[in-house]
């Protein structure tokens, strides 16, 4: 069985993960996210880890803040974006939404 969470904040996190600091084919990811438990009501909550070389050697991770993106997509709490950023992902994410699901009917 999978993780369920609504169609908007699943496209909001994969908009936040297309980002150069979170993605885990990039030389510059900065952050790493942990998913955590489902939410009944859709919405998306984890953990932001940031990632760092100990004196130069070892890469390590050091816990950032905990995250939560609403049922509709918005995020709520995301420490290591700025709130100015927040509206750019919801913008993001209302694009794709509208582009993925309204040939079948499914408005904003």
């Amino acid at each position: 069985m999978g993780y369920s969470c609504s169609a908007k904040a699943s496209l909001t996190l994969k908009a936040i993960e297309r980002r150069e600091a979170y993605r885990a084919d990039s030389f510059d990811q900065k952050y790493f996210i942990e998913i955590g438990k489902e939410n009944k009501d859709g919405s998306i909550t984890g953990t932001v880890w940031e990632l760092f070389f100990d004196n130069n050697i070892q890469r390590r991770c050091k816990k950032k803040g905990g995250f939560k993106i609403d049922k509709e997509g918005r995020i709520v709490r995301f420490p290591t974006i700025s709130k100015q950023v927040w509206e750019c992902f919801f913008i993001e994410m209302k694009n794709a939404y509208e582009k993925t699901y309204a040939q079948i009917g499914y408005n904003f």
